[in-house]
């Protein structure tokens, strides 16, 4: 029977993962990382589905892509005892607030099978794809946009009801 991880490794591996994926993409010192899966983006660029991982965390979903040992141009240099260099070759931080809709796309191919569009406030989109918790994903990414519209409408209220309460202290 395999051994149970403690708490504390847990907790400690949890912090590892939020503080390699803030310096990753950049991300401020607060935000924690919730999940991430393997996933397809599709770049209209070169049309191709790039491999990468999709990362979520309270304020924002992002993708990062790699290719191994992108100088090897043939199966047979693939097969050489050369060390193997990740280079990143997309990386993409979409902040939730600017997300506007989240929907599952149906595709009839297998290159675009279990795929998810994320449309923003700028009208871009951006098509996920190979998503094997797909409908889980579209979920949580749902709740994380809707908390963070809660607490701007939360903080907006607060905002305005403090304005209008030093508005009226100057009345008598």
């Amino acid at each position: 029977m395999p051994r149970k991880d403690s708490f504390l490794k847990r907790d400690l591996d949890a912090r590892a993962h939020s503080e390699a994926y803030r310096l990753k993409f950049h991300l401020p010192i607060n935000e924690k990382l919730d999940g991430s899966s393997d996933a397809t983006l599709w770049t209209p660029y070169n049309k191709h589905h790039v491999w990468g991982t999709l990362y979520l965390s309270q304020n924002f979903v992002c993708f990062d892509s790699r290719v191994n040992n992108p100088n090897c141009l043939s199966k047979h240099l693939l097969k050489s005892t050369l060390p193997i260099q990740v280079l990143s070759l997309v990386t993409l931080v979409i902040p939730l607030s600017i997300v506007t809709l989240v929907e599952k796309v149906e595709a009839k191919n297998t290159a675009a099978d279990l795929s998810i569009l994320v449309s923003t406030k700028s009208s871009s989109s951006f098509l996920f794809s190979n998503l094997k918790d797909r409908d889980f994903v579209i979920k949580k990414i749902m709740e994380l946009v809707g908390k963070m519209k809660m607490n701007l409408s939360t903080s907006v209220s607060s905002e305005s009801n403090k304005d209008h309460e030093q508005t009226n202290q100057g009345k008598i």
